[in-house]
């Protein structure tokens, strides 16, 4: 067996290439849900299959050739968010991102964060677990549906060690402002890490710009990757303050004889080269489109949904001013629509009391007029 028309030699074949248009996915159904898990494009799948195919005998994947994939992807995703390759480790998902930074800032007994009510879950309870043993944790609430920038100031007055947040929120959609914000954290002191799953790869984001120290997110939702990996980006100023929480051969560099002097000390052991090789795919297509049209062509779809779905008995949660890639709105009846939508072939994120919808590149206005009917008749 052969690898050389894999994408672990450099990508090239035309199958793996098919761009991010409606062809491009083999979706059944109007997915509608790509906030919570992003379908893999043809290519993308194809580029994994391809690495797994050259796993079944001796003519396995060379390690050179998985190296070269790997030291692409890196290189992808910190031009993606704006960063050096230097400053990006591999980290099995964005939640183990958040424990490394934790845990090389040695929050401990009287270290101090504040975070917000509409930081990812799992998030929160890291850091209520930090509040059993000893760290003060600061739990910012929503107001009209958003964190206040003057709430937060208050917040910052006593010191400070980490602010942690969504840059936009999976709950509802809201976008903090990570400029303003890092600017207030940095002026007293604090830190920052923001959780940007919902950000990298859905629109533009850099972080140079933001201004944030630490940010971090898994490959399966907009990277259009699968789960099992993830990136850690760590400013490359702030690495040599940084406590070494874990240890394992990839942090060695074998060239220095020594430690690797770049964020890869955050890496432990092997990682889910299968999803690697397919974000090879994915992160390519996503820079050849750019972020900037991926968000342009959402666009008309989102604000079809605000403008609609209030009309049909579901209440607009996501604040005005957000520019993330879904949208939230809000019913008592909302967990009534779960069957209804799931026999007719529409996918979106159905709670008790809200559903969540997020279209991609890959949808169109046919998508939005399935779940309008079924919302129409499920909560008329």
């Amino acid at each position: 067996m052969t690898i050389s028309n894999s994408p672990l030699s450099g990508g090239d074949d035309p199958r793996t290439q098919p761009g991010l248009g409606p062809q491009a996915f083999g979706v059944d159904g109007a997915w509608l849900d790509s906030a919570y898990y992003h379908p893999m494009s043809l290519g993308a799948v194809e580029a994994a299959t391809g690495y797994l195919r050259s796993r079944m005998g001796a003519a396995a994947s060379p390690p050179r050739e998985t190296r070269a994939m790997q030291t692409r992807v890196r290189a992808k995703f910190a031009a993606l968010i704006g960063a050096q390759a230097s400053e990006i480790a591999f980290t099995p998902s964005a939640t183990v991102a958040e424990n490394l930074v934790v845990a090389a800032l040695r929050l401990a007994a009287g270290s101090r964060v504040v975070t917000d009510v509409l930081h990812y879950h799992g998030s929160l309870r890291l850091y209520e677990g930090l509040r059993a043993r000893g760290v003060e944790v600061e739990v910012l609430a929503a107001r009209g549906g958003r964190i206040d920038p003057g709430e937060l100031a208050a917040a910052l007055v006593r010191r400070t060690d980490l602010v942690a947040v969504s840059a936009v929120s999976q709950v509802n959609g809201f976008e903090h402002d990570l400029t303003g914000l890092c600017r207030l954290a940095h002026a007293s002191g604090a830190w920052v890490y923001a959780d940007i799953i919902q950000v990298a790869g859905a629109k533009p984001f850099d972080v140079r710009a933001s201004g944030v120290d630490f940010c971090g997110a898994s490959s399966y939702k907009w990277l259009m990757g699968d789960q099992g990996l993830g990136f850690l980006y760590v400013r490359a100023d702030r690495l040599e303050a940084l406590h070494q929480p874990q240890f394992g051969s990839r942090q060695a560099d074998l060239r220095l004889n020594g430690d690797n002097p770049t964020a890869q000390r955050f890496e432990v052991g092997t990682i889910n080269l299968a999803t690697a090789a397919a974000l090879d795919v994915s992160l390519s297509a996503i820079l050849s489109l750019t972020p900037s049209v991926i968000a342009e062509r959402r666009a008309p779809l989102l604000a079809r949904l605000r403008d609609t779905l209030p009309g049909l008995g579901l209440d607009l949660l996501t604040p005005p001013g957000s520019n993330g890639p879904l949208v939230s709105f809000g019913s008592a009846r909302a967990a009534r629509l779960v069957e209804p939508l799931n026999a007719a072939g529409v996918f979106v994120s159905v709670h008790q009391d809200r559903i969540r919808v997020a279209p991609s590149v890959f949808n169109t206005h046919e998508d939005l007029d399935r779940l309008f009917a079924v919302v129409a008749h499920t909560l008329s």
